[in-house]
């Protein structure tokens, strides 16, 4: 069998596994060096919101896509979120992409989550809660409570913020009693999909696994053949064109070079992901689909479905271990094959990553595009 995308999905049906913690146990990990976080602030794409390292001055502002990176002695870390120059609320992150977002915000509450996304919609003078991108850099707020906005949301306290932006001022508020936001009287429309937020928090997930194990060997179940994968950071540079990363030095050679070129969420009736659960759809360069809801990331961990002959195949992807590679039952070094990029650098493990530059530029960590269609 020929793998034109080889990490994709295990099914979700009714009661399945769970979203966090899928295929096996996770921890946090804490790393001796500093490193690069990049958190990405949305409820649309949040411009000039200010991302933080709770408790400390280590501070950036968001882009024209809602990215920051910072950087960090260890993970995990907590990040607060910024806007108009209040304390919106905070969140944990584990890992070196990091999703701020109505849902990560609530700690997955989908009513306190539905609140948060029309606050920020209507703080961005945005009552249709449907901007493609809110910007906060010349917006200032006030509000006479204190504590973050969201832990006041989740206590149920009505709130009233006066919002300070080049056309004067505006007054928002929170109805305490059904989480109905209003700017100047008028109901902000939002609607929350926590699914949608669950897929892009599963696309985060899945940077990190490619980023981690860059240059390690995956194992795959179904077949129990081989690849090296290639991760890409230059996803983040031109994401539309540039693939997440790639294969290569397979043990069967016709799945080398293979690479994700689409990534989104497939909700319809003929998905074989319930409605109801995080699922990413990956369409390749040879327009063949597969699906993937669990990215374990520090279990070295993906599970996945894809059809052959019309019949659905289930498997799952493992980072294979250094005493397997040791062993020699795995290949080792080799070259990326991104020759454009060569020059800038090699990484370590033997091999020529091509993407140095722009690891050590910090260039990688800016916005991404998922295909998704709300944004």
């Amino acid at each position: 069998m020929k793998r034109k995308t080889l990490l994709a999905a295990a099914v979700l049906t009714g009661a399945a596994m769970l979203y966090y913690g899928c295929g096996g146990s996770s921890s946090s990990s804490n790393n001796a060096s500093a490193q690069k976080v990049a958190a990405s602030a949305e409820a649309s794409k949040i411009k000039g919101a200010e991302i933080c390292v709770k408790n400390t001055n280590n501070c950036g502002r968001t882009d024209e896509n809602g990215t920051v990176t910072l950087t960090v002695n260890s993970l995990p870390v907590t990040l607060t979120l910024k806007l108009g120059g209040i304390t919106f609320g905070e969140v944990n992150a584990a890992s070196p992409y990091v999703p701020i977002n109505p849902l990560t915000l609530a700690a997955n509450n989908d009513t306190v989550a539905q609140t948060i996304g029309a606050l920020i919609h209507a703080l961005a003078g945005d009552t249709s809660g449907s901007k493609d991108k809110l910007d906060f850099s010349n917006i200032t707020i006030e509000t006479p409570v204190n504590g973050t906005i969201v832990s006041l949301i989740k206590e149920g306290t009505p709130l009233t913020l006066t919002v300070r932006g080049e056309d004067g001022d505006h007054t928002v508020t929170v109805d305490a009693s059904n989480g109905t936001v209003s700017f100047d009287n008028e109901t902000v429309s939002y609607s929350h999909d926590s699914t949608y937020w669950q897929a892009k928090e599963l696309l985060m997930k899945l940077v990190s696994f490619a980023q981690k194990y860059d240059g390690k060997t995956i194992r795959f179940s179904d077949d129990n053949s081989t690849c090296v994968l290639i991760y890409n950071p230059e996803f983040y540079t031109n994401p539309d064109k540039m693939p997440l990363f790639k294969f290569t030095n397979c043990s069967d050679p016709d799945n080398n070079d293979n690479t994700w070129e689409i990534v989104e969420i497939d909700n319809s009736s003929s998905s074989p992901c319930s409605s109801s659960s995080p699922c990413l759809k990956v369409t390749d360069e040879d327009n063949v689909t597969t699906y993937i809801d669990c990215v374990n990331v520090e279990a070295g961990r993906l599970e996945y479905l894809y059809s052959e002959d019309g019949s659905p195949i289930y498997g799952y992807a493992t980072v294979v271990s250094s005493s397997e590679e040791e062993s020699g039952t795995s290949s080792g070094g080799y070259s990326s094959g991104y020759s454009s990029e060569e020059e800038s650098g090699t990484s370590s493990g033997g091999y020529s990553s091509g993407y140095s530059s722009e690891e050590e530029s910090g260039t990688s960590s800016g916005g991404y595009s998922s295909g998704y269609s709300s944004e």
